[in-house]
């Protein structure tokens, strides 16, 4: 008598829930997976097109969702048969499933794009803020649109054809899925064409055929030696302009703020008093028209220690070539770079570095790191070094989307205030008050640190900079974080603030009019004008500063830098 055991349910349950399955050929599954993708993973691209024709009559908006949605389809469909061929098809499907998921998971959630700058971020992300964009929501929508569809992948029984039948019923699938969709470009192209000009930054939504794109030009990018190795030399001809005899140490400090946007600050003109001690100083100047380079902290900090400023930056070569602090210190000044960061996007690789975000310092830290005051630290020491010194501190600011988590509990004004680091789980108001104590706990941070330099001024001429890497979006629109493509990013991800301090030793030593520079501090100013700037305050003279780009220079009696030659 047969055994019963090779048959029971029991024994393989896996065999016994394909038995449930319908045999699919090889192709059928293919389109099953493509249109799954195509329309369950592609919410804010509908979105955004919805919004992008809503103004117009209803058959030239109907025949630019047609033609989206036959290029949305098609171009899935291209990439999944030219990866899924023969027998990597399974495999090659169940890798799009789960990356379409992931994909669309932070797409929806945040409204955001995954291009190359994206998948920067995500790389150089620390252990503590990758945990914080992770959760439940994550796991049950990699769930329900990823793995169980990999799963019905990996068991549907398929019928196979030959390779040469199967090869050529997919070859016409496609080239019919193309026709198609020029034909239905074609018949409407005046409305199509002029629309797809008004709107080309769609081309970043379709997914997962953008983050593939984006991917292959990312890990080309990676194949680029590293920015380690013999990094290409700038501003050599650096010196510093001699002092006078008997004058003293020269101290900048560039406080290096996170995530902070210029419109919650007191300061540029916000309602609540999110800027209360250095309101009450009368000598600090406020930049209230200023503007960063980018829309995330990989690309913004390069680029604003970069000799080129943003028209000229290139963020494949900024890495592999020398910067600001390179500069600062061929010339003779010391330069530390404290970090209260996920790193310095290697812009301080040859220079002094000070991690303290994990100084376990029980004054300052928790289990899960310590808040921007640690990089105040023993900072009096290093003021009375004696020697001439550019200091960087880097703090992390107001870094989403645990904002809640930045500020001491002493300093959490606004409530209630979002304490969940799923946004979507608060009210917009309770994500803004856990946002604003985020720029209140930053207010404390410098009035603190121009008290220090205040109790400093018999020693050292010193100057404060604070100046924000990119902004941030609270939900306007649907959008959340940063990191949006800067021609895409509202401008709450681009307007930051900017705040300076001088002693009154360095306004002398300067021999600038501190009246003249607050009229001007509403001019529009960016990122680009760091560079110069901090050069002109250290007297160092190379042929890279820019008089027009020193915020200092029309103040000045006279000049205290120049190009060299």
């Amino acid at each position: 008598m047969p055994s019963l055991l090779p048959s029971s349910p029991c024994t393989n349950p896996a065999r016994s829930f394909r038995g449930w399955l319908p045999v699919l050929p090889a192709n059928g599954l293919l389109l099953l997976v493509v249109t799954w993708i195509a329309g369950t993973q592609n919410q804010l691209l509908w979105l955004e097109v919805w919004k992008s024709v809503a103004g117009l009559a209803t058959p030239q908006a109907a025949g630019i969702l047609a033609a989206v949605a036959l290029t949305l389809f098609s171009g899935t469909l291209l990439v999944a048969a030219l990866l899924g061929t023969r027998w990597l098809l399974r495999p090659a499907l169940i890798l799009l499933l789960l990356l379409s998921a992931g994909c669309s998971y932070f797409m929806n959630r945040f409204h955001v794009v995954i291009d190359q700058t994206m998948m920067l971020n995500a790389l150089q992300t620390d252990r503590r803020e990758a945990a914080e964009l992770m959760g439940w929501p994550l796991l049950m929508h990699l769930l329900v649109y990823g793995l169980l569809p990999a799963i019905l992948v990996a068991l549907v029984p398929l019928r196979r054809a030959s390779a040469l039948r199967e090869t050529a019923h997919r070859l016409g699938l496609v080239l019919l899925m193309l026709s198609a969709t020029l034909a239905c470009v074609f018949v409407q192209y005046r409305s199509v064409s002029s629309w797809a000009r008004n709107h080309a930054d769609m081309r970043m939504y379709p997914n997962p055929v953008y983050p593939l794109y984006a991917a292959s030009k990312f890990l080309h990018r990676a194949m680029i030696p590293s920015a380690e190795a013999a990094p290409q030399q700038i501003g050599r001809d650096a010196v510093r302009i001699a002092a006078p005899k008997g004058a003293r140490p020269r101290v900048v400090i560039l406080v290096l703020g996170e995530t902070a946007r210029a419109a919650n600050f007191q300061l540029d003109g916000y309602p609540r008093a999110t800027n209360p001690q250095l309101a009450a100083m009368g000598d600090v100047l406020n930049f209230s028209n200023v503007w960063s380079c980018g829309t995330s902290t990989a690309v913004s900090v390069p680029c604003m220690f970069s000799a080129g400023g943003q028209e000229n930056f290139d963020k494949d070569a900024v890495h592999h070539q020398e910067n600001l602090l390179d500069l600062v210190q061929h010339a003779g000044v010391d330069v530390l770079w404290r970090n209260n960061n996920s790193g310095c996007k290697e812009v301080c690789l040859r220079v002094p570095t000070e991690d303290l975000s994990h100084a376990g310092d029980p004054a300052y830290c928790t289990s899960e790191g310590c808040h921007d005051e640690i990089l105040l630290r023993g900072l009096a020491d290093l003021l009375d070094s004696g020697h001439d010194r550019l200091i960087v501190l880097h703090t992390l600011g107001s870094h989403g989307p645990s904002y809640y988590k930045r500020v001491p509990a002493e300093f959490r004004s606004f409530q209630p205030a979002c304490e969940n680091d799923d946004l979507q789980q608060c009210s917009t108001q309770q994500i803004v008050n856990a946002y604003d104590n985020t720029i209140v706990y930053a207010d404390h941070l410098l009035a603190r640190l121009i008290t220090l330099l205040h109790q400093h001024e018999d020693r050292i001429d010193s100057s404060m900079i604070y100046l924000s890497d990119h902004g941030e979006s609270l939900g306007e629109n649907g959008l959340y974080l940063h990191g949006m493509p800067y021609r895409l990013a509202p401008d709450l991800q681009k307007q930051v603030p900017m705040i300076a301090w001088f002693s009154q030793g360095m306004q002398q030593a300067q021999g600038f009019d501190s009246a003249c520079l607050r009229r001007s501090t509403g001019e529009r100013r960016s990122h680009d004008n760091l560079f110069s700037t901090l050069l002109g305050l250290l007297s160092i003279r190379t042929g890279l500063y820019r008089a027009e780009l020193d915020l200092l220079r029309e103040c000045r009696a006279g000049p205290a830098v120049s190009a060299a030659g």
